[in-house]
């Protein structure tokens, strides 16, 4: 296959998936700021050493060492000299070009007084390329993983944590947002709209008349802050709360049948955390069904209810945004509680909180995997980029799976708008420090974590 055919998306992932299996501490999409306004993602950063055994060259011994991947048509004169004045000012000590192809004569007149210049050949990977890129190699070929990306997911399990989102509880039939809120609102507008001198009917319909206005002008998190507002403005009174996280539980598992344990994605996780011996979960759900899944016999306590804190068989799962388990029964307050839109807007303020440093904490220091999260929390987007962009490069790695949409092409132009779209994702995950995991559907994601 000639260079002009390889594709630079995938070429590039290829690459630093190889660089990867020799230097583990390597970084990826490392962002630096060029200027006050202006910020320059590097392709990888090596920090002391770069191993290139596996490219044919001798390793490179640099404090700081850029690494930037090329087609041959893309490394032109201009991107060279753009590349190494860029690296120069920001005080990289190296500068490494691997590009897809023969060297050229000029390539070899590029010097400088202040750095490591290096151009890597990488054809002799072209056939390990295609025949990777074809056969899926040690992969099932019905999933969409590659075996590097896949390497690294087994790599991360010495020091593995889980964050879940609520595509995890969605398969016991757990409520999800838009039920949940529209439901709740409902449930709280009864309590103000019944009377006993109207029929139940005439108050059910004003009550849904009304709850289905205050949705159509809000968002979900604004519409419950209203009706929460009106509701319990008034009486703050710890009966009010806990009828409120009542109403809250019976909505919830509304559809839940605790005897079925039908959920593939819960199950695969529970199993990889016993089997790898995990010690901390990030759990953004209030439910309690991991917990169900880890130890069927589960039954909670009201100190759980209040810290939003669980440990089953020496693994921590952290209830950041409060715990309403299954077995609730209005019994204590319940902890950490972030559901409406004051409450958003306040745990975002408080930088120093439980929900903010058990994110952190975790972030920081443990290789997580974010299952059935949707990144639209801005929070969790915040804590993410202030990780990435520390002086300090991380230790840690962090995943998220994402589903690859079906889009109605056919041929070379279904394949094309595919890259251009998990190009476009994994440059936006990229500047969070997030690596992605790419799946056809969403039952292979257990599949997946089944491998680890």
């Amino acid at each position: 296959m000639s260079n002009g055919y390889i594709n630079e998306i995938e070429y590039a992932r290829f690459v630093l998936n190889s660089l990867y299996k020799d230097n583990p501490k390597l970084v990826e999409q490392y962002r630096v700021e060029s200027d006050k306004n202006r910020w320059y993602i590097y392709d990888a950063v090596a920090f002391g050493e770069l191993r290139l055994s596996s490219f044919g060259a001798k390793d490179i011994l640099a404090d700081r060492i850029a690494i930037e991947i090329k087609n041959t048509r893309t490394l032109n004169d201009s991107t060279i000299r753009s590349f190494i004045h860029l690296a120069e000012e920001q005080g990289f000590d190296a500068v490494v070009f691997i590009f897809n192809g023969k060297p050229r004569e000029s390539y070899y007149d590029y010097n400088s007084d202040k750095i490591q210049i290096c151009f890597i050949p990488a054809e002799g990977k072209n056939n390990e390329y295609n025949r990777a890129a074809k056969n899926k190699v040690g992969v099932d070929p019905a999933l969409l993983i590659d075996e590097y990306t896949l390497s690294r997911l087994k790599e991360a399990k010495n020091d593995l944590a889980f964050a879940i989102g609520a595509g995890c509880s969605r398969g016991s039939h757990i409520s999800d947002w838009k039920t949940l809120s529209k439901a709740l609102g409902y449930e709280l507008l009864y309590e103000i709209v019944a009377n006993a001198a109207e029929s139940m009917y005439r108050s059910k319909v004003i009550t849904d008349r009304l709850n289905d206005g205050v949705f159509e002008c809000f968002d979900s998190t604004s519409a419950l802050d209203a009706i929460y507002r009106c509701v319990y403005e008034s009486d703050y009174e710890s009966k009010s709360k806990i009828n409120y996280w009542k109403a809250i539980k019976r909505v919830l598992y509304m559809e839940y049948d605790a005897e079925k344990k039908d959920n593939k994605l819960m199950e695969a996780i529970s199993n990889c955390i016993e089997r790898n011996h995990v010690k901390e979960v990030i759990n953004y759900n209030f439910d309690s069904v991991l917990e169900q899944y880890m130890n069927s016999a589960y039954k909670s306590t009201v100190k759980e209810v209040e810290q939003s804190q669980v440990t089953i068989k020496e693994c921590t799962i952290s209830h950041v945004h409060g715990y309403i388990p299954y077995d609730y029964r209005g019994k204590g307050t319940v902890g950490n509680f972030v559901f409406i839109d004051t409450e958003y807007y306040d745990n975002m303020m408080e930088r120093e909180n439980f929900t903010n440093s058990v994110q952190k904490r975790i972030l920081e220091s443990k290789n997580v995997i974010f299952v059935g999260f949707s990144f639209t929390d801005t929070n969790v987007k915040e804590i993410l980029r202030e990780r990435h962009n520390n002086s300090e490069p991380s230790q840690n790695s962090i995943f998220a799976f994402r589903k690859l949409p079906t889009f109605d092409f056919e041929g070379t132009n279904n394949a094309l708008i595919e890259k251009r779209y998990k190009d476009l994702f994994e440059k936006y995950f990229g500047s969070l420090g997030v690596i992605v995991v790419w799946v056809k559907d969403f039952n292979d994601i257990p599949k997946i974590i089944n491998m680890i």
